[in-house]
């Protein structure tokens, strides 16, 4: 959160995630589970998106 402190400016790639579970439903568990797994830790959801927006305090 530091680095965003005070931006005038905060982009965030965000996605919903129920279109991953819903996309991959009909793949084996194992890359099911990965590939959840990375949207979750390279993607902001747009709740989360939001809160860190306010968090930040952009100008």
């Amino acid at each position: 959160m530091a680095l965003a402190s005070g931006t005038d400016l905060l982009l965030h790639e965000a996605i919903g995630f129920d279109w991953v579970q819903d996309d991959y439903k009909e793949t084996d568990a194992a890359t099911r589970t990965a590939t959840i797994e990375h949207h979750r830790k390279s993607h902001t959801s747009p709740a989360d998106a939001g809160s860190l927006a306010a968090a930040a305090g952009p100008r």
